[in-house]
């Protein structure tokens, strides 16, 4: 090695020593924080809360769908006056979410807390791909819970190398949603209302096709960590619902979750394409979310089609 390549190494070693040290210091500070985050008022705050800190009777576990369609109040209140009794209920659902991470968080949730009902909303393109990129909020619990590591795994080495560094984990979004839950903690049941309306003008007035698709099959990742929690709920008479809320004029049909269910012989709770809310637009935020008011009136259907469940 020449002269010149040795002072260069030399001259990196500092910084090289110093970056290291930054991220490991980062990464057991994060950690120790991450182990109570209090609160749910963001989204680091709602993973801690789904997984750690969840007590509810019911829990209703999804992506954006589930938040913002399922009104909690509403839900709790009908139970409590359909079983005599009351019921609690939180709304564990969360924007930019899927399949993936809900099964990781029912999985660590149920290390601690076994309620009497989940109700999983999903779509079909859930179970097609094992989508590691939901688990991103996941991340920071790497080192702490082995669930989470398990789900990063399956992703593959990249991944698995990656959560080992405290930058990663806690890149700088991470950390500054952290720090807002620590200076600003806030609970909530979970439900999140939308007052928007969708705005139909531009849209096309065709008469609403479904699309032919071809038949494709399960991921066989998600296939396994959905048999695990399957299992567990079984063995811990959980009764595990599989739900489909509605979008605004469908261009498909949830058949593969719904052949899912039939396979597991889950309960499926399918109000995907429903023709009330298809003829109503006032009722959505957007082709894919109800807002406030759509979300009462499918909150009100959807106890309906609970009660056999009960």
């Amino acid at each position: 090695m020449s002269n010149d390549a040795k002072r260069f190494f030399k001259r990196l070693l500092p910084y090289v020593v110093g970056l290291v040290v930054i991220d490991v210091t980062l990464g057991l500070v994060g950690d120790r924080l991450s182990r109570k985050v209090p609160g749910n008022g963001n989204k680091i705050a709602q993973h801690c809360y789904r997984m750690y800190n969840c007590t509810a009777d019911v829990v209703l576990i999804g992506p954006s769908r589930c938040q913002q369609h399922y009104v909690t109040s509403q839900l709790q209140d009908s139970l409590a006056s359909l079983l005599g009794e009351p019921v609690s209920v939180y709304n564990a659902g969360i924007d930019g979410t899927g399949l993936t991470s809900s099964l990781c968080a029912i999985e660590t949730m149920l290390d601690h807390h076994m309620p009497r009902m989940i109700v999983m909303d999903v779509s079909d393109h859930e179970f097609r791909e094992y989508d590691g990129k939901t688990l991103r909020y996941q991340y920071p619990f790497y080192s702490i819970n082995p669930h989470v590591r398990q789900y990063i795994g399956d992703i593959g080495w990249k991944s698995r190398l990656m959560a080992y560094s405290g930058l990663y984990r806690y890149n700088i979004r991470q950390l500054i949603e952290l720090l807002e839950a620590y200076h600003n903690p806030v609970t909530t049941d979970g439900y999140h209302a939308n007052r928007q309306h969708l705005d139909t003008t531009h849209m096309k007035r065709s008469p609403k096709t479904m699309a032919v698709q071809a038949p494709k099959p399960v991921d066989s990742r998600v296939h396994k960590r959905f048999q695990e929690v399957v299992d567990i709920c079984k063995q811990n008479n959980i009764e595990l619902v599989v739900s489909s809320s509605p979008v605004y004029r469908p261009t498909s049909q949830m058949t593969l979750t719904d052949r899912v269910c039939r396979e597991y012989n889950l309960p499926r709770i399918n109000m995907y394409d429903l023709g009330m809310f298809n003829q109503h637009p006032e009722f959505f935020r957007d082709g894919r979310h109800l807002n406030d008011d759509g979300a009462h009136i499918f909150t009100a259907l959807f106890f309906e089609q609970l009660k056999p469940y009960l």
